[in-house]
């Protein structure tokens, strides 16, 4: 045969079977005849070498779809490949068998989320992939995923910036277990190179009023049984212990060790953690009503003991309402364990060992609340040198009270 040019191909006519015409100049370059007159240029080339060598044909493109030179080059880059021992048509066989992004999300919480994060946070992964990522992206393959792609999806969360936020971190960690796991060869997490979104620190805490109307709602609510007395435990313990949503709700008779009067929690957010049994605690957990055969502190209110009890945020957006807390979150409970914590003096490092901090920096957003008292210091100082200054006498005593003199 000639070499393939437009006016050679455009003249194969077709047979009773397929043929190949192949070209002069290019070793392995040819032209597919199918019977029924469609054309498709081909590569032909072997691997290995000896009685171990291979023969390999890769589909380059269908005649009409690329032009005859465009069918050369590619076959041209695929016989460099071949000669620095590559084998194109191996890497294509391989990337067509590679997984999918909603094949890789059941990998992901099947060998990674379910057995090694806390429950809560497993779920919010399966939530978060079910809802915005696996509708957008599920179809794409893994290792075909570039910046380009998570950004897009993530700035179309961009009215919600946390949200945006988690479904960035959830990807980058499956990027990151996909190159461990080898579904993808490129080194470079592609989740990495977009930018979050700055997000408003929520810091609400619960004033000593906000608490006693928090208090007096759920004694209303135990004493006209309209709540579930898990609820009312659950939101108890949350205030009690600054524990987690997660912690408590998933909490096992089996973790609590009266002897050492402590919780200890085989899996956290940050991993094991200690919870001290205080008396309030202790008070608590002493009437929660216990069933043998139950292993759940709060168990659900069905017959079944599988699951433990998750209701509790409907009932804590009515608790909420009857104390006149309308914008009080649950994970509020927490921040208001840390700040008593700082307004008693405790330091910083101590309150994030309560709260199971990984990091000190997480610790370091309640550092305003230690600063108070330098800040009452330098108000006191200020009003006794101004009250000099006016040539009147300052009561100390009055200023450190808050009074004012007149």
């Amino acid at each position: 045969m000639p070499k393939l040019t437009k006016r050679v191909v455009d003249g194969l006519e077709p047979a009773a079977g397929e043929y190949t015409a192949w070209d002069s100049e290019l070793r392995g370059f040819g032209c597919r005849v199918h019977a029924r007159g469609g054309k498709t240029f081909i590569f032909k080339y072997r691997v290995g070498g000896g009685r171990t060598a291979a023969q390999r044909k890769m589909k380059l493109g269908v005649y009409g779809s690329i032009t005859v030179d465009q069918a050369r080059d590619l076959a041209k880059r695929a016989q460099a490949d071949v000669v620095h021992n590559g084998d194109p048509a191996g890497v294509r066989a391989d990337h067509r068998r590679s997984e999918n992004v909603s094949q890789f999300a059941v990998r992901y919480l099947t060998d990674h989320a379910r057995p090694k994060k806390a429950v809560r946070s497993a779920e919010e992964d399966e939530w978060l992939l079910e809802r915005y990522i696996l509708p957008k992206i599920g179809t794409r393959k893994v290792a075909d995923l570039a910046s380009a792609d998570i950004a897009k999806l993530v700035h179309g969360l961009s009215a919600t910036p946390a949200l945006a936020n988690r479904v960035r971190a959830l990807l980058s960690k499956m990027l990151s277990l996909a190159m461990v796991w080898g579904v993808r060869r490129d080194p470079v997490n592609p989740a990495r190179a977009v930018e979050k979104y700055p997000e408003r620190a929520v810091e609400r805490f619960l004033s000593t009023d906000e608490v006693k109307r928090l208090g007096d709602a759920l004694i209303a609510a135990e004493r006209e049984a309209r709540e579930p007395w898990q609820a009312i435990a659950a939101i108890r313990l949350l205030l009690f212990s600054g524990c987690r949503r997660g912690e408590i709700l998933t909490l096992r008779w089996e973790y609590i060790d009266y002897d050492n009067q402590a919780i200890l929690l085989p899996v956290s957010k940050t991993g094991r953690k200690t919870i001290y049994l205080t008396a309030p605690v202790l008070e608590l957990l002493s009437r929660v009503p216990r069933k043998p055969e139950n292993p759940w502190v709060l168990p659900s209110r069905l017959a079944s003991n599988e699951r433990p009890f998750d209701g509790v945020g409907h009932v804590w957006q009515r608790i909420r309402e009857s104390a006149g807390l309308p914008d009080v979150r649950l994970h509020d409970l927490r921040h208001t364990f840390a700040s008593k914590g700082v307004g008693l003096g405790l330091g910083l490092p101590l309150i994030g060992g309560l709260l199971g901090h990984a990091l000190p920096t997480t610790t370091a957003k309640y550092a305003h609340l230690a600063a108070d008292p330098t800040r009452k210091a330098g108000e006191l100082i200020a009003n006794r040198l101004a009250a000099e200054l006016a040539g009147r006498q300052a009561d100390v005593r009055q200023l450190v009270r808050g009074g004012r003199r007149r």
